[in-house]
């Protein structure tokens, strides 16, 4: 129950809202895990207000200890008000304090405190975000209908168990991701109506698929559980999401994958999440400009983002925008010098802006912190385009030699074979990667323009699903490209 409260009437309407990281009280790193996920959860519950801008976890959790001011973090994040909190966890009894401050004149618009059972954490975000949005938001409603079969509410030890995963899941690593599917699913095994675990699944699934994994291992699964999900709980945006990927993945159904994707962003229009995945998928479908709006969208609500701000990049560089793409890696390289992802993909620019030389030679700084498996392949394909064939098919050949954890995928090496004017091998390393379900985006890089009018070669985008319509949106962006 609410214990105590205060309200202002707003004289401007809040337009955009920080979740700045709760205090955790206990001053226990051990209960860090707790103010952490109350914090990500209110940030979950306002998200799906329509009308208000909420800022992502990644773009906040720089701000956990309060060591700058409001002023300072308003500029950052570029948001009219902040909601400030602070936890306190003992036993089974949970206190949080929270309150809005309007940025302008650093006015507390709205405060409140709540004492709950642990168990109820979840439900308790949700109250915040409506009283929020009744008392200071009049521009805002809810997207979902409210009305679900499952529950936010669950034992203490089950909730405590439900954070921890979180908390492996936000440290966003290969090994914390595949520990928090098991932990969400031994969760679901116990309570198959908890909706939270449902969200944070499908979450986790489509991290894994980020991070590389093969999705034919877990597709029939992940669908089951999407499935699941909307059948407990029909407004589970992240469950949406996750159809949407599995209708792209495999089958190439870019039809229902489309649909998906838009019912999650209109379930929550704040996922940046999403609005960059969409982004992508727009991409290859060739709606050009819709999905640069996506990825702006995406930096807008994470602006501290280092992987939204390259996503944009990425975004104009196959759109064939170098001169732009090269201005957002070099603005990334300039702020954060240790963001490898920035320095590769400014690498990757330069070689299509023939600064060949310059490009590899970026990869291969990038290289020294980490190989990634596309490594070579783009420097094979820059040495390709720098007339040093003989270099690049060295490479080229011993792709076969290497683990296959370390080799480049196929459509990773199609590109340098592209790039070296073998037809065939094009043709078949692309076959290759529609049967391994991997991503057909890269099929759309420069390095394949030479091949768009070939008929074999549209035969193959005819089978990832990228119809007559697409391929001609394609053929005229190249053509009307410098």
């Amino acid at each position: 129950m609410g214990i105590w409260s205060t309200r202002d009437t707003p004289s401007e309407v809040i337009r955009s809202i920080a979740v700045l990281p709760f205090e955790n009280l206990n001053r226990d790193d051990d209960r860090d895990y707790v103010a952490d996920g109350v914090t990500v959860t209110l940030i979950g519950e306002l998200s799906r207000y329509e009308g208000l801008r909420v800022i992502s976890r990644t773009s906040i959790m720089p701000f956990k200890g309060g060591v700058r001011s409001l002023q300072e973090i308003a500029a950052a994040l570029d948001v009219d008000a902040v909601i400030e909190g602070s936890v306190l966890h003992a036993g089974d009894a949970l206190r949080i304090d929270s309150h809005l401050i309007r940025i302008r004149d650093e006015r507390t618009m709205w405060a409140e405190s709540y004492e709950r059972d642990f168990g109820d954490v979840l439900a308790l975000q949700r109250d915040i975000a409506r009283a929020v949005s009744e008392a200071v938001i009049s521009n805002v409603r809810r997207t979902d209908s409210g009305e679900s079969a499952g529950t936010t509410v669950a034992d203490a030890t089950t909730m405590q168990s439900y954070l921890r995963a979180n908390q492996l899941f936000d440290q966003r690593t290969d090994t914390s991701i595949d520990r928090a599917i098991r932990e969400y699913k031994r969760i679901l095994g116990v309570h198959p109506s908890f909706t939270p675990a449902y969200q944070k699944l499908a979450e986790a699934y489509m991290m894994a698929l980020a991070f590389g994994a093969d999705p034919r291992e877990f597709l029939i699964e992940a669908r089951s559980v999407a499935e699941r999900a909307i059948a407990i709980d029909p407004n589970l945006a992240e469950a949406y999401l996750l159809l949407g990927v599995v209708g792209a993945a495999c089958s190439f159904d870019w039809t229902t994958g489309v649909r998906e994707m838009r019912r999650a962003l209109v379930l929550n229009p704040n996922s940046s999440f999403s609005h960059r995945y969409f982004g992508a998928v727009l991409t290859g479908l060739g709606h050009f400009d819709e999905a640069l709006e996506h990825s702006k969208r995406a930096v807008e609500l994470d602006p501290l983002s280092l992987s939204a701000r390259a996503a944009h990049g990425i975004r104009l560089y196959q759109v064939r925008r170098f001169s732009e793409a090269s201005k957002v890696f070099q603005a990334l390289r300039a702020e954060h010098p240790s963001y490898q992802q920035a320095t590769r993909w400014l690498g990757r620019t330069w070689i299509e802006m023939q600064r060949g030389e310059e490009g590899i030679e970026l990869i291969r700084s990038a290289m020294e912190h980490g190989e990634r498996r596309s490594d070579l392949a783009w420097i094979a394909h820059g040495l390709a385009t720098l007339n040093r064939q003989g270099e690049a098919l060295a490479i080229a050949r011993g792709f076969s030699e290497r683990p296959h954890t370390q080799r480049p995928s196929a459509l990773q090496e199609a590109r340098v074979w592209a790039a070296l004017g073998d037809t065939e091998a094009v043709l078949r390393e692309i076959d290759l990667a529609r049967e391994r379900c991997q991503s057909s985006n890269a099929i759309w890089g420069p390095a394949f323009d030479p091949y768009r009018e070939n008929r074999r070669f549209a035969e193959q985008l005819d089978a990832f699903g990228y119809d007559e319509g697409v391929q001609s949106r394609w053929l005229e962006l190249i053509r009307s490209s410098p």
